[in-house]
């Protein structure tokens, strides 16, 4: 069985390395991770590979924020899942599902 490609956007690398970490123990073997420090890198990885399914997201980067990455990936593809990754309460209600910050494996387990 191939691994799916799930894309993380955060220009914090210990909050991606974190997130990918959380993943992998609760999916063992199941996906490969790709990570981009900001929205527009994201963007340009997607574009390149649209066999990504699911993206994680923080919502503020300096360059291209999270919802700049939902608009976007959205144009290219309705059907991928884009998660607001968060440690805000606010409500974005065009994401597919927001996951707060700090991670809970349970959560994970919902979305996936």
């Amino acid at each position: 069985m191939s691994k799916k490609p799930i894309l993380i956007v955060d220009d914090e690398n210990l909050v991606a390395e974190v997130l990918s970490i959380y993943l992998e123990d609760s999916f063992p073997d199941q996906f490969d991770f790709i990570f981009a420090n900001s929205g527009k890198e994201a963007i340009n990885i997607y574009q390149k590979n649209q066999l990504i399914e699911c993206i994680f997201t923080d919502l503020h980067m300096n360059d291209g924020n999270g919802i700049f990455v939902l608009t976007e990936i959205k144009k290219i593809n309705p059907k991928t899942k884009v998660i607001l990754v968060s440690g805000d309460d606010k409500k974005y209600p065009n994401f597919d599902y927001i996951l707060q910050k700090p991670f809970d494996i349970n959560e994970l387990k919902k979305i996936l």
